[in-house]
């Protein structure tokens, strides 16, 4: 067995978003056949499966019987388009900042969260709240993300969320400015899942003008290793470094035992309740050194 990822209040949440996410005009022999498939996935999963990997396989079996899920294209085009407008202001606060890497890395995490995975709704103030009116937090790993990437040779930079890719792109570009010798690569989803970005909407918000950028290959709304394609999984193993954002990523790469920095907003009451922090509080762990 490996390493536990899933737990009851995951299995609990999953079943309250993805039960009856039918549509309204299913047919009840389709909606009887989609729930026990849905239950089916999770009463079958494995204690070392995470949420998201179990998402892809629900969001396989709703395609199959209702065709394409909801539609996010007008919300990830708005919020890349609402961060791309704030990206002069951010940039300028990074260059004027004591510590411009600190402060890249602040805004990186900040806007993991507009996410309409874990959350049901991402208020424009709140966001904007979090990059210009909240104190900077000081976190340990600060400093040996750092030192690692001033030894490093590849980084790999796993993005997680539309709009927040923008965020994402200004960090990387503070990241090759403080280490020009670092190779950056980064890394997408495969398929649509989601606000989550694809190579689509990196481009949309011009990341592949700074980094190469590659799909992961598949639709889970995370990082599950063994389903990367030959590409990203080569970017993978080669990465001295790893950074990953947001909370799907982390919960499927945790206990990688690879040298990966997590960078997310605790935006659920589980992840609040696990590292005894109030709700939308940042963390940067490391993988090696988080314990289990």
């Amino acid at each position: 067995m490996g390493n536990k990822r899933l737990n009851s209040a995951c299995i609990e949440c999953l079943t309250k978003k993805h039960l009856t996410a039918y549509p309204g005009d299913a047919k009840e022999e389709d909606r009887l056949l989609y729930m026990q498939k849905m239950l089916g996935v999770i009463s079958g999963a494995k204690e070392d499966m995470s949420a998201p990997e179990l998402v892809e396989e629900i969001n396989k079996i709703k395609e199959e019987l209702f065709g394409r899920g909801d539609d996010y294209s007008e919300i990830k085009k708005h919020f890349n388009a609402l961060m791309l407008k704030e990206e002069p202001s951010l940039s300028a606060e990074i260059e004027n900042a004591e510590n411009p890497f600190k402060k890249a890395l602040s805004f990186a995490m900040a806007a993991n969260y507009i996410d309409f995975g874990a959350m049901y709704k991402v208020d424009e103030e709140t966001l904007k709240e979090s990059f210009y009116n909240k104190k900077e937090e000081y976190f340990p790993e600060e400093e040996t993300l750092y030192l690692d990437l001033k030894k490093a040779k590849h980084l790999l930079y796993i993005t997680d969320n539309c709009g927040e890719i923008v965020a994402d792109k200004i960090f990387i570009k503070e990241i090759i400015k403080e280490f020009p010798h670092l190779s950056v690569k980064a890394m997408v989803r495969g398929r649509e899942v989601l606000n989550d970005a694809t190579i689509e909407d990196a481009a949309d918000a011009g990341l592949d003008l700074i980094v190469p950028v590659i799909p992961n290959g598949t639709g889970v709304p995370g990082t599950s290793i063994k389903k990367l394609s030959p590409d990203a999984k080569e970017a993978f193993d080669e990465a001295d470094v790893i950074i990953s954002k947001g909370q799907g990523n982390f919960e499927t790469l945790m206990y990688s035992e690879k040298n990966i920095y997590y960078i997310f907003m605790c935006k659920c009451s589980m992840f609040a309740k696990r590292f005894n922090v109030a709700p939308l509080s940042g963390m940067l762990l490391n993988d090696l050194r988080m314990g289990k």
